[in-house]
């Protein structure tokens, strides 16, 4: 799963100094949760848009009430799961000999995140 593979980005970097004990599910979220909800916004902007589901707006509490869920729900899926995740990808990379600079690689997927959510949006100023 891609998320995954980002959570495991994101702790490599926040574990480059050699904290891996400091805390190691908040360093992993720190760029999975704003990837997600980009990609889920996205999604929602497709949906409505196929569905020809008239958008509203709900407010910025509504963003903050789904980054709260979002948070909720990827600390509770990771909590238990975050050690068999970082084996696994560093596994692969030790198997590999050379791994991507994780910088490289969730700038480049929230650069990615930002392009298909603003294209979603912009489906609907076409309808």
């Amino acid at each position: 799963m891609i998320y995954d593979y980002i959570f495991y980005k994101s702790y490599q970097l926040g574990t480059r100094k050699g904290k891996e004990d400091e805390a190691p599910i908040s360093l992993g979220l720190l760029w999975v949760i704003p990837i997600l909800g980009m990609n889920l916004f996205a999604l929602q902007n497709v949906i409505y848009y196929f569905l020809k589901i008239p958008r509203s707006y709900h407010g910025r509490g509504y963003a903050y009430l789904v980054g709260i869920i979002l948070f909720v729900l990827c600390f509770f899926y990771y909590r238990n799961r975050y050690k068999q995740i970082v084996d696994k990808y560093k596994a692969i990379e030790e198997r590999r000999g050379r791994s991507i600079h994780p910088l490289i690689v969730l700038y480049g997927l929230l650069i990615l995140s930002v392009v298909l959510m603003f294209a979603s949006t912009s489906l609907h100023s076409y309808n």
